[in-house]
């Protein structure tokens, strides 16, 4: 079972990155679990979702052990690394991440320019794409 979650703010499209990534797995004849969560606003407060997919069926949509992480702000970096896998992969927004530093020594931490690869394109609502590209490429997904 691959387990990935999708943290940030409301608006900065974390709920749509683990509904796309869901979707590509279920085109992928995987069975899949999408839960998102979300605070009491929707742009600003706190939004995450966990999206697990697998051969067989899955039992508990909740987070359990990540592989993924995708952290859009250091909040989300804090809240979740302590329950990436060793050998899991961290993807950091590197635009909003102040801290350039993690707790973990056994996983494997990306910063990712992810604002300013968006805006490159002359889409700066992309970020949660260009993050979720970057999960699909490290971990060849797919």
């Amino acid at each position: 079972m691959t387990e990935l979650v999708f943290g940030g703010f409301g608006g900065q499209g974390v709920l749509l990155g683990g509904q796309v990534l869901a979707h590509i797995a279920m085109g992928q004849d995987y069975q899949v679990t999408w839960m998102p969560a979300y605070g009491p606003t929707m742009r600003g407060g706190t939004a995450n979702c966990v999206v697990k997919y697998d051969n067989k069926i899955i039992s508990n949509p909740s987070l359990e052990e990540i592989d993924i992480l995708i952290a859009m702000n250091e909040p989300a970096l804090l809240k979740y690394q302590e329950f990436v896998v060793p050998g899991g992969l961290i993807l950091i927004n590197a635009n909003t991440t102040k801290e350039r530093t993690i707790s973990r020594s056994d996983v494997r931490a990306e910063f990712i320019p992810c604002v300013e690869m968006a805006a490159a394109e002359k889409n700066l609502r992309g970020a949660n794409f260009v993050m979720l590209g970057a999960a699909v490429k490290l971990r060849d997904l797919f």
